[in-house]
């Protein structure tokens, strides 16, 4: 079935509807199509019913969009300009002008013709408003329209258009955001509710998505529309073109198991989509709720108390129950920002991969669908990856003692494999030296983790991890400075130009670089430093090389005083006088400030 025969199919009963009511004249031909937002009338109006309303009727068809109408003339401007356009009649109006003004504009000034042009143009406008008959108006956004006052008004328009002349209207809205509710009750005799059926939905969602041509994505699909009762067409539609642009990169990737990553990220994004747009949860909401959502179980399941979650607490638990309450926040800023912040989208995803067992493990649902035995060797890989110690995955491996913690708990592993305090005790004692320092990334993400314990220590291991490293950097950095400035130039004017270093480095391993650098990197470091502190506020960034810069200036004078002429001496000279003109700048900079 094609796409157009397929939304047909779906929206057959609807169009007929509408017609039958537009057809009766026993009561004036105005018909209301109710349906909440995003299920999808719009486009059915746009895609089918003015088609077959053409179809059925020799009359002209008219439609717009009520958005942004700001009172019965305007509303009536509208009409009139799409009569006029469907009609050829704009030239009627200069034709009109030109006849009644020739002769007597010499007579007149710029102002008084534009005025007289206008007043002709208005009188054919409304002659042509009054004129009005045999076409069909399609009103769109009713509930779009802020002021009470002109919804009552256009309605009442519309009621005596339909009364009074051979016109018929349909008028698109969501009944229960019109602000004028009396007189929708008086002026439309008949409503139809739009509402599809969520196999319709699916029906013309996989006519226009082919990903959902694959039948773990259809299942997926399927499954989660019905967990969450979603009918929201516009939402699904949102999802599912959020789903399109990111697997599209995955699938570059070969080593991830598509069978499994795809239908698990769908169900993820659709989720995320739901809770944000239907649900109403902004992403902050999402983020804390998703951090909280353990706290709420535990005291659901480990106390004889009701306890009162929030309106907000509760939806959020239905929505991402099937992930134990978990919401990756780079997915989470993707969806609903629209920002692809992914660096390595396996690893920020927790993809699994096609050969890893270990990787299965990590989801609960890719577990379900092994072998008992398949289930066995995967656990007995799992227990030995959390009492490994050498070059570890960080973020893997604490996210593989959260999945253990929560299949003990849940009689998923018997504890005579692995118990909870052993899982506990060996998250506490491992050292940072048992991971590898290049799989930590600065923008760390801890929602994956469920279990608060985890959570904590995974942050201050992280934290570790960071100054062991950043010491490390600092070190290498120190080196590389002291054998060369070619070494570190580049670095230093891309990522340090505002940044203080020599108090890193120190004065002791600052004059070793001078005497160890040649005097033409002695005389580039010099012209690096004038431009590096050329601005005004120097103090704000620099004050923590100041010391450095004045003990500098002491050391590199008595180099001078006992050093031959020559071109290091010489280097070294223009080198003083740049630090001295620093310094004395520096050193204004701080009195002023002190003194203000």
């Amino acid at each position: 079935m094609n796409k157009k025969s397929s939304e047909k199919s779906a929206y057959s009963s609807y169009s007929q509807r509408v017609i039958e009511l537009l057809q009766d004249t026993s009561f004036p031909q105005i018909v209301l199509l109710n349906g909440s937002w995003g299920s999808g009338k719009t486009f059915f109006v746009k895609d089918s019913l003015i088609e077959e309303i053409k179809e059925k009727f020799s009359s002209e068809v008219h439609y717009f969009s009520l958005y942004g109408v700001s009172g019965i003339e305007d509303f009536r401007d509208r009409i009139i300009s799409l009569s006029i356009s469907n009609r050829n009649d704009a030239s009627k109006i200069t034709k009109i002008a030109t006849t009644f003004l020739d002769g007597v504009g010499q007579n007149l000034g710029e102002k008084g013709l534009g005025g007289i042009l206008n007043g002709v143009a208005g009188a054919y406008k409304y002659k042509i408003y009054s004129e009005l008959d045999d076409c069909i108006l399609i009103l769109d956004d009713l509930e779009r329209i802020p002021e009470t006052q002109t919804v009552k008004n256009i309605l009442g328009e519309c009621l005596n258009l339909a009364e009074s002349k051979n016109i018929r209207i349909v008028v698109i809205a969501n009944e229960d955001k019109v602000g004028s509710k009396e007189d929708i009750e008086k002026v439309f005799v008949d409503k139809v509710k739009f509402e599809l059926s969520e196999d319709q939905i699916l029906e013309i969602l996989k006519v226009e998505f082919e990903e959902l041509n694959d039948d773990n994505l259809y299942n997926e699909i399927s499954l989660t529309v019905t967990t969450l009762s979603s009918s929201n067409l516009r939402v699904l539609k949102r999802a599912l073109s959020k789903f399109q642009k990111i697997s599209q990169e995955i699938k570059k990737n070969p080593e991830v198991n598509l069978e499994e990553a795809l239908p698990q990220l769908l169900g993820q994004i659709i989720r995320i989509c739901y809770a944000n747009l239907e649900a109403h949860l902004s992403k902050g909401e999402i983020i804390q709720l998703a951090r909280t959502y353990l706290n709420r179980q535990m005291q659901s399941s480990n106390s004889d108390e009701e306890f009162e979650f929030s309106h907000k607490e509760r939806m959020f638990d239905n929505i991402f129950s099937r992930d134990f309450g978990t919401v990756n926040e780079k997915l989470l800023t993707f969806c609903c920002d629209g920002l692809y912040q992914f660096k390595d989208i396996i690893i920020d995803l927790e993809l699994p991969l096609k050969s890893s067992l270990l990787e299965k493990m990590l989801s609960i649902a890719a577990q379900h669908r092994m072998s008992s035995k398949e289930f066995s060797d995967g656990t007995q890989e799992l227990v030995n990856y959390i009492r490994s110690s050498n070059n570890l995955q960080i973020r893997k491996w604490y996210r593989t003692c959260d999945i253990a913690l929560f299949m003990i708990e849940n009689k998923y592993i018997d504890e005579k494999r692995i118990s909870k305090e052993e899982v506990l005790k060996i998250c506490c004692e491992i050292a940072p030296e048992c991971f590898d320092f290049s799989s930590i990334s600065e923008d760390q993400i801890w929602s994956g983790i469920t279990s608060d314990k985890v959570r904590e220590l995974y942050q201050q291991q992280t934290r570790r991890i960071k100054e062991a490293r950043s010491e490390a950097e600092n070190q290498d950095f120190i080196e590389r400075f002291c054998r060369s400035w070619d070494e570190v130039k580049n670095e230093a004017v891309k990522e340090l130009k505002h940044s203080p270093f020599l108090n890193r480095i120190g004065t002791q391993n600052f004059i070793f670089a001078l005497n160890n650098w040649s005097s033409y990197e002695i005389f580039k470091y010099s012209g690096y430093m004038r431009e590096k502190y050329n601005f005004s506020n120097i103090e704000t960034f620099f004050e923590p090389e100041h010391g450095v810069i004045k003990a500098a200036i002491l050391e590199i004078s008595k180099i001078i005083k006992e050093e031959q002429p020559g071109l290091h001496t010489g280097a070294m000279s223009n080198l003083l006088a740049t630090l001295n003109e620093l310094s004395d700048r520096m050193g204004e900079r701080v009195k002023q400030d002190s003194e203000g």
